[in-house]
């Protein structure tokens, strides 16, 4: 392996990585408002609530795009072309085979429920029935063919994966541009433009694979289910994995609003808001550290795993000091963002900054563990941390009268536990290289 070359393509994925995260941020803060406009106050809520249910889909893949992922990298690495081709065409297979059981679930679920009374909302010129099953079916749609951005990823295309992703949010505003010119204040023209635009930005990668990777395109002739095994095996671990993260994410606010009230969750989630912020911005440097893993342990080279790992660590040291800067200006840009000043509890912005801090940290491990498929232990662990949180949050918040940093406090709880499982499977794993290859 070139390391110079293999470096040059990670520092470039990286930096440009980073500018298409950072002009995504400012497509949706121009995106934001044009929603608003054009549907209204309870309209966009039924609209977010909607949205929020059908991204649900995409964690339903099993795993199957992050299996197909490292298998691929792998194959590529090794230049096996006929096995990476039966790898992507037995990965669409699957998910075409799922997307369609999801589809027909919702079908007869919509049939037998009246979707108004369960999500206690009603719409008097749109059909709410309606507007879920097409939404769902253009999701369903986008879950197959989205398989095309794990390809790119799989061959360190991820500079270029993650630029197209920007043509989704660019067709999504012009359609909301029309729409307001018009005066359309249609849910269901909302949910087909937000549709569309992940169409089109799904179909150019398809066509971009076809013509400069055409041995990773799907053919369905090449389908083969001996290789689903090998897709799986991982990608069910990582599938509980991201359910286990979705249950210790979406909890926090639950059990506020159940013990504290509605009015406490806004101050919690403009934190998360915030410091989620750097979050993304280092997962999108970082992301192509995943396949330059899977390729350096491919071809068995300890030097290079290890001379990626302390880069990442370095630059992680200087995240840390961003998070710092980033406490310290907190209040004063909330305060001009937001027009007004919330009541944050005291404390509350330092422990949000140490749990990204630490989720950070546990990013420069997971990469590798993710690379190398070796999930087990950190599966188990990513379960148990789901698992304890709501319990340990209710105790630290309600009877040691922590309040909202309680809360917190459990998600950073839960966070050690995986966290640690990382890092011993990072250091457990790179000993065990150190003997087999020196």
């Amino acid at each position: 392996m070139d390391e110079k070359y293999e470096d040059k393509i990670i520092i470039k994925n990286s930096i440009v990585s980073v500018g298409v995260k950072i002009v995504e941020y400012f497509l949706s803060f121009i995106s934001g408002p044009l929603l608003l406009g054009c549907l209204g106050d309870v309209k966009y809520g039924i609209y977010a609530s909607v949205f929020s249910l059908i991204s649900w889909i995409y964690y339903f893949d099993f795993g199957v795009g992050n299996g197909m992922r490292n298998k691929v990298t792998e194959y590529a690495t090794k230049e096996d072309n006929k096995k990476a081709t039966k790898t992507v065409s037995t990965a669409y297979v699957l998910v075409s085979i799922i997307s369609i059981i999801i589809f027909l679930i919702v079908v007869i679920a919509m049939a037998l429920i009246d979707s108004e009374t369960l999500l206690n909302a009603s719409i008097p010129d749109e059909e709410l029935n309606q507007i879920l099953i097409i939404a769902v079916l253009i999701a369903c749609i986008n879950f197959v063919i989205s398989l095309s951005f794990n390809v790119l990823y799989a061959v360190q295309k991820t500079a270029l994966a993650n630029a197209f992703g920007i043509l989704s949010k660019i067709v999504l505003i012009l359609a909301l541009a029309i729409y307001k010119m018009y005066g359309i204040q249609l849910i269901l023209y909302v949910v087909i433009a937000e549709g569309v635009g992940q169409i089109v930005k799904n179909y150019i990668a398809y066509i971009y694979i076809r013509k400069k990777f055409r041995f990773l395109s799907p053919d369905i002739r090449q389908t083969d289910f001996k290789y689903s095994k090998g897709i799986l095996g991982f990608g069910i671990q990582i599938f509980v994995m991201q359910i286990s993260a979705l249950i210790l994410n979406a909890t926090d606010n639950l059990v506020i609003m159940k013990f504290f009230g509605a009015a406490d969750v806004t101050p919690y989630s403009f934190c998360h808001k915030y410091f989620s912020i750097i979050n993304a911005l280092f997962v999108a440097a970082t992301s192509p550290l995943w396949t330059a893993y899977t390729t350096a342990y491919t071809n068995k080279d300890i030097k290079y795993i290890k001379k990626i790992l302390r880069k990442a660590l370095t630059f992680y040291c200087l995240v840390l000091v961003g998070i710092c800067i980033a406490i310290w200006v907190f209040k004063p840009f909330m305060r001009i963002y937001l027009g007004r000043e919330l009541d944050y509890q005291d404390g509350l912005i330092i422990f949000t900054a140490s749990y990204y801090g630490l989720l950070i940290f546990s990013h420069n491990f997971s990469a590798f563990v993710h690379g190398i498929s070796k999930v087990r232990i950190t599966t188990i662990a990513c379960v148990i941390s789901a698992i304890q949180n709501v319990p340990v949050s209710i105790y630290l918040a309600c009877e040691c009268n922590m309040g909202l940093n309680g809360i917190i406090l459990g998600s950073i709880i839960g966070l050690v536990i995986s966290t640690s499982a990382y890092v011993f499977t990072t250091i457990k794993e790179i000993r065990k290289m150190e003997k087999l290859y020196g």
